[in-house]
């Protein structure tokens, strides 16, 4: 692994969904910030919008909170999952914080490259095909970062 110019006080960001594409880009992240001494950011999104907006087209009072909170929960289940097996039990070091964020998955991110030295992400491996007419997150963050970006392939050895 090429450590590069990388500040030692500087911050490494990962988003992760609960995918094995996910874990492995934050155990790719936890070496990398591990070995360039920098903090790590492990970020899970969910949505509130789409809820809300889509009952609102229809007249509807916005939802109860039990369905946002579902979202959220669901969010802060995948980093705790990612996290129990990147970093094995509870054993999390002093460096790494985690955050469940509402929003779209890629804006969240490229806004938060913005304090970053380092985003990682990961990808399923549609191909290029795929990510024209789904879209991608990994293709968003690529193009739009404030800082460099490191995609980690599904199949990619860890």
């Amino acid at each position: 692994m090429s450590i590069g110019n990388f500040e030692s006080n500087g911050k490494v960001i990962v988003g992760v969904d609960g995918t094995r594409a996910s874990i492995n880009a934050l155990s790719w992240a936890a070496k990398f910030a591990q070995a360039t001494n920098q903090k790590l950011k492990v970020i899970s999104t969910w949505s509130s919008d789409s809820v809300t907006s889509r009952l609102s087209a229809f007249g509807e009072v916005p939802p109860h909170d039990d369905s946002i909170m579902e979202r959220e929960d669901h969010a802060l289940e995948a980093i705790a999952n990612s996290m129990k097996e990147v970093f094995f039990a509870n054993d999390v070091p002093s460096w790494v914080t985690t955050e469940a964020i509402d929003g779209n998955p890629a804006e969240v991110l490229i806004n938060e490259s913005r304090t970053a030295s380092l985003l990682v992400v990961g990808t399923r491996g549609h191909g290029h095909l795929a990510d024209m007419v789904l879209g991608s997150v990994s293709s968003d963050c690529v193009a739009r970062a404030h800082c460099p970006v490191t995609v980690v392939r599904n199949d990619s050895a860890v």
